[in-house]
């Protein structure tokens, strides 16, 4: 019998998958994906893949849900109260806060394009509210498996291992996705510019703060960009990841990506991409780095974040401190 193995150092839970949207459906879409990617959000900067991926997403669940009827039928307080509670049904009070929080912007959409008011302006709109949970921490043992499923020479082991390594950098995956050709640094001054996200301020220059990569992570990063020249795709595409088809590589991919590593290694839940950002900073503390220092890196203005990713072994660092100081009294 295969043993089970947990790629995580707490346990974590499997999400669920949503079923396939009728082709119709999507057209009540299409304009609102066009507003999304031709405007800017509150901080006044377009939208990033992930957050125009995360609004999509919602949105064609709803649309999946009105099976055919338009989307301002969802405007009407009770269907939407009556979605959300369908969806509270087959998942938790987080994924469902999370649906809600991100359909929002969907219905001011709306609100403006079709003046029909949104369900958020009425008392009777049923709130769900996330619980607050630990960030998970990726174990090193799934750590080292997942690497050691990139091994070889293939030009998909080389770009997917050097993925990893710059996850584990503590980048987050939009970030890595940003990067071009010409933003990989020299071996000889691993110092990565990142393209700034997250409401970050960006230089005169147009990028953000400068991330000092690990040696063995500019390796991997050099060594996939060696074999990118390889790739057919090569000469005419501009973004740095290139996959197996004439789009360029996006969120889902490298979703797609870990999840298939993940198997590959022997375990049945798979690494989200964020997760590698919480077991950085975890790692970081853990290892003598100062709170100060890894907002820096991890492109943070406020404190309350690295209170955040540091929680979910915030205990053990305590007791591990508690013993390096020995009896104070």
């Amino acid at each position: 019998m295969v043993k089970k193995k947990s790629l995580l150092r707490v346990d974590a839970g499997v999400p669920r998958q949503a079923t396939s949207a009728p082709q119709g459906a999507e057209v009540d879409l299409d304009y609102y994906a066009q507003h999304l990617v031709t405007s800017n959000s509150r901080n006044g900067r377009p939208y990033s893949p992930g957050t125009i991926h995360n609004y999509l997403r919602c949105a064609r669940l709803l649309v999946r849900w009105l099976d055919g009827r338009p989307l301002t039928a969802a405007c009407d307080v009770a269907t939407f109260n009556e979605f959300l509670r369908w969806y509270l049904a087959e998942h938790d009070v987080n994924g469902t806060a999370f649906v809600q929080r991100h359909l929002r912007n969907l219905f001011n959409w709306i609100e403006r394009e079709e003046g029909v008011a949104s369900p958020f302006r009425s008392r009777d709109l049923d709130t769900y509210t996330a619980r607050k949970t630990k960030p998970k921490v990726l174990a090193r043992e799934f750590i080292n498996d997942l690497l050691a499923t990139c091994a070889s020479r293939s030009f998909y082991d080389v770009r997917d291992r050097a993925v990893i390594r710059l996850l584990l950098e503590g980048l987050r995956v939009g970030e890595v996705l940003a990067i071009r050709p010409e933003d990989v640094p020299p071996l000889t001054d691993p110092v990565l510019r990142v393209v700034p996200s997250k409401g970050e301020l960006a230089y005169a220059d147009g990028h953000g703060r400068r991330v000092l990569l690990a040696l063995e992570t500019a390796r991997d990063l050099h060594r996939y960009v060696r074999a990118r020249h390889r790739h057919p795709m090569a000469q005419s595409a501009p973004e740095l990841w290139l996959g197996a088809t004439h789009k360029p590589w996006e969120y889902d991919g490298v979703r797609q990506m870990l999840a298939r590593r993940s198997r590959r290694a022997g375990y049945d839940a798979h690494a989200t991409a964020h997760m590698f950002r919480h077991t950085f900073s975890h790692d970081w503390l853990d290892n003598g780095g100062s709170a100060e220092n890894l907002m820096q890196r991890n492109g943070w203005t406020s404190v309350s974040m690295v209170q955040r990713y540091g929680k979910d072994m915030a205990e053990n660092r305590a007791i591990e401190a508690t013993r390096r100081m020995g009896p104070l009294y």
